[in-house]
């Protein structure tokens, strides 16, 4: 199949080191996620970790994303 006929279900993943199913990669995320969920609160965050968290909880302007204005 061409990159021009994937569909974004069905994309080229650069370095071949991801799936090319959209539909497994959410699945990894999602159990990802859930496995995340289960440490929370058991498992102390790696400094870096708490780190990322303190900015991208306590920056409004980075919470929110960049600006789509421009």
């Amino acid at each position: 199949m061409s990159d021009r006929m994937r569909t974004t279900r069905q994309r080229r993943r650069l370095g071949e080191w991801l799936p090319n199913s959209e539909e497994a990669i959410a699945r990894f995320r999602l159990d990802l996620a859930k496995h995340a969920g289960e440490r929370q609160g058991r498992v102390p965050m790696t400094p870096v970790v708490h780190d990322l968290s303190l900015l991208l909880n306590g920056d409004p302007r980075v919470a929110d994303g960049p600006d789509q204005r421009n």
